[in-house]
């Protein structure tokens, strides 16, 4: 039994020291806690979806001023994709964050989009009222029916996704954000 230990254990270290310097990069090693990361041009062969490196899915939703917006609006821009609701303190505390970041970074191609759960306020005019009172200024859209709720199966708010210029998703975010949060999260995207 002892020799049998010994000979895995011999074996263990050759395939890992193998992996380590005869693959490389390429070797399970060094993949170990990578996320996957797609090429920039690979947007046309990745799957449509809300895991990391996917293409976020589409939508279209009015605004605060009654314009249909899609999220294909911002392709070419880095999108900060929140989504929130005014009876919620972690999405209230993470707003002037997010009205900061917008503020310094929006003329650069960084995007911060705000979705209303429109559903799960008391009244349905009380997501805008909440943004006009606190003078935000990034754009906000209202999700009246849930749809994008559902398609990106938001359970617990605030949620976040960060959007690189091609459209794929390459972090999420549960829950309420610092300003540091985004800055890192932004920066990252290629």
């Amino acid at each position: 039994m002892k020799r049998f230990l010994l000979i895995a254990a011999i074996l263990l270290i050759t395939l890992v020291l193998v992996d380590i310097f005869v693959l490389k990069d390429e070797g399970l090693v060094n993949q170990a806690g990578k996320s996957y990361q797609p090429k920039e041009t690979d947007s046309e062969t990745v799957q449509t979806g809300i895991g990391i490196g996917n293409i976020a899915p589409s939508f279209t939703l009015k605004d605060l001023a009654g314009n249909e917006v899609s999220l294909e609006d911002f392709r070419g821009k880095k999108v900060l994709l929140n989504f929130w609701a005014s009876w919620c303190p972690p999405c209230r505390a993470e707003m002037p964050d997010m009205e900061s970041y917008y503020q310094k970074h929006h003329r650069d191609g960084y995007v911060v989009l705000a979705v209303n759960m429109t559903t799960t306020e008391k009244n349905p005019g009380d997501g805008a009222a909440y943004i006009k009172s606190h003078q935000f200024t990034f754009p906000v859209l209202i999700d009246e029916k849930g749809t994008v709720r559902s398609l990106y199966n938001v359970i617990s708010l605030p949620t976040s996704y960060f959007i690189d210029s091609n459209g794929i998703i390459r972090d999420k975010v549960s829950g309420p954000m610092t300003a540091e949060r985004i800055e890192k999260g932004m920066e990252k995207l290629p």
